[in-house]
C-alpha cells in the first residue's frame, strides 16, 4: 500500500458506505503494522474495453469502462486504477472519432470526495453521451460519478445506489505509540493557534468543529453537484440512506434497469441526438423522468400564457440542463431585434461621422503640412538677407555703428512673389 494512500485514508474526507469502508480495514491494520500487502493482479479488472455498435452498418464503437473497488485519485499498487486515470481515457474517447460513446460499468461503494470531483469534472466536459450502467453497488463516491453521466441503468432488482453523504474516520494512535514506548510531542507556533484545531477537538471528543469546518461543507458540495446533475431529486435521498433498484427509481436516482446490451443501445440513441444538442450551446441531460416534466412545461404554453407560465417553463429548461435557450414572446422578440436594428443603426452613423471627421483631420494636417514647408522657406530667404550684411539690430551696418535698414519695398516685394501665403498684401492675394 501506497504510504499517501494511508495517509488519505486517515485524514481526508470519504463519500463511502460503512460495510464498505469495514472490508478494507484489515488490509489497513497490516499496513499499519508495517506488514506488506501483496499487489493482486486480476486480469478481469481490465479498465476498459471496445464494444461494437448494436446499430446495424455503424462502424463506431462504444468505449466500456470498468469501475470497481474503492474509489482513489491515484492508482493503487494493491488495488484499482484511480480517477485520474479514468480521467485520462475519458479525454482519449472525447477526441477519438472512432468512439460514439462510452458505458461506466460501476461497482463500488465509494471513497475518496476529492477523487470524485476529479472525475465529475471531466465527465462534465464531455462531447459524447456517457451512460452508468450499475452492477451491484453504486453509492456515495461512486453515485456522485453516475449522477455526473446522461443515464443511470440498474442491472438487478438488488442493485443498491444513493449513500450522499460524508464521514471521516479518525484513529487515536497515541496510546498504541505510548505502548510501543513512543511519546509524541507536537508544538505550534505562537500565532499558529487555529493550526488542527478540528484534529485536536476531535481526539478529546469534540465533534462539533470538524463538522462545521470539514465535514458539512464538503456534504454540501457533494449535494450542490448531484442535484445539478439529478435535477428533481426527491429531498429524502440526501439524508444519507442507500436504496435497491425499484425505490432509488421512484426516487430519481436512476433511469430504468438493463443489461450491457441494453445500455450500449442507449449510448447509441443518445449520440445520435447529442452532437446537435451541443452544437447549439447548452447541454440537455436527457434523464426520461425530467425530459417528460420539461417538455410537458414547454407544451403547454400558448400565445395566452402569463409571464409567470413562461418563467416556469425556462425555469424547467435550465433545471436540465438546456443552458442559453429561452423561450419568449414573439412581441417581446419583435422589440429586442427592433432595438438591435435601431442601435446598429446608430453604430453606422457613428462610424460615418468618424470617416468624415477623420479625412477632414487628413486634409488639415496636409495644409498644415504646406503651411510649414512655406514658412520654413520664407525664414531660409530671410537669413539669405540677414547673412549679407544685417547687424544685431537687424540693419546693414555700413561703417558708422548705426546701421541703415537693409531689406526695401522691392525686397518685400520679391518676398511676397515668392510667399504669397506668407505676404498676401504685398502680392495681392
Amino acid at each position: 500500500m501506497r504510504p499517501h494512500l494511508l495517509s488519505y485514508i486517515l485524514t481526508s474526507p470519504w463519500a463511502i458506505t460503512q460495510d464498505y469502508a469495514l472490508g478494507y480495514l484489515p488490509i489497513i491494520a497490516r499496513a499499519l503494522r508495517g506488514e506488506i500487502v501483496p499487489v493482486v493482479k486480476d486480469e478481469e479488472l481490465e479498465p476498459y474495453s471496445a464494444t461494437p455498435s448494436a446499430a446495424p452498418g455503424q462502424q463506431k464503437q462504444t468505449l466500456v469502462m470498468q469501475i470497481r473497488g474503492a474509489i482513489t485519485k491515484y492508482d493503487q499498487e494493491c488495488g484499482p486504477r484511480g480517477m485520474e486515470s479514468y480521467g485520462r481515457w475519458l479525454e482519449q474517447a472525447y477526441a477519438d472519432n472512432s468512439i460514439n460513446g462510452i458505458v461506466l460499468k460501476i461497482d463500488s461503494g465509494g471513497g475518496e470526495g476529492n477523487a470524485m470531483f476529479h472525475l465529475t469534472n471531466i465527465l462534465s466536459k464531455r462531447n459524447k453521451p456517457v451512460v452508468a450502467l450499475v452492477d451491484g453497488m453504486a453509492a456515495s463516491a461512486a453515485y456522485g460519478i453516475a449522477a455526473a453521466t446522461d443515464e443511470v441503468i440498474l442491472s438487478g432488482k438488488t442493485n443498491m445506489v444513493g449513500s450522499i453523504g460524508t464521514f471521516i474516520t479518525m484513529m487515536d494512535v497515541r496510546g498504541y505509540f505510548e505502548k510501543e514506548g513512543i511519546k509524541l510531542h507536537e508544538v505550534y507556533a505562537t500565532k499558529s493557534t487555529e493550526k488542527n484545531q478540528e484534529y485536536l477537538q476531535a481526539l478529546e471528543g469534540n465533534y462539533k468543529p470538524l463538522k462545521a469546518n470539514l465535514l458539512d461543507p464538503f456534504n454540501e458540495l457533494f449535494h450542490s453537484e448531484v442535484k445539478a446533475n439529478r435535477p428533481g431529486l426527491d429531498k429524502t435521498v440526501f439524508a444519507g440512506r442507500t436504496y435497491m433498484a425499484e425505490e432509488a427509481i421512484s426516487l430519481g436516482l436512476a433511469d430504468g434497469m438493463g443489461n450491457m446490451e441494453f445500455a450500449v443501445q442507449r449510448v447509441q440513441d443518445l449520440s445520435k441526438s447529442f452532437q446537435s444538442s451541443v452544437s447549439m450551446g447548452f447541454f440537455t441531460k436527457n434523464k426520461p423522468a425530467a425530459q417528460a416534466k420539461t417538455w410537458d412545461a414547454v407544451s403547454a404554453l400558448t400565445a395566452e400564457s402569463t409571464d409567470e407560465q413562461i418563467d416556469a417553463a425556462n425555469q424547467e429548461l435550465f433545471n436540465n440542463g438546456a443552458v442559453g435557450l429561452e423561450i419568449v414572446r414573439n412581441a417581446d422578440l419583435e422589440a429586442s431585434q427592433a432595438a438591435t436594428k435601431g442601435l446598429e443603426d446608430r453604430i453606422a452613423a457613428q462610424n460615418d461621422q468618424i470617416a468624415q471627421l477623420t479625412a477632414a483631420n487628413t486634409t488639415l494636417q496636409s495644409g498644415l503640412a504646406e503651411t510649414e514647408s512655406q514658412l520654413a522657406a520664407a525664414n531660409t530667404r530671410l537669413a539669405g538677407y540677414v547673412e549679407g550684411g544685417l547687424n544685431t539690430n537687424g540693419k546693414q551696418d555700413d561703417g558708422d555703428g548705426k546701421g541703415t535698414p537693409k531689406l526695401t519695398g522691392s525686397d518685400f516685394k520679391v518676398l511676397a512673389a515668392d510667399h504669397p501665403h506668407l505676404f498676401p498684401s504685398l502680392s495681392g492675394k
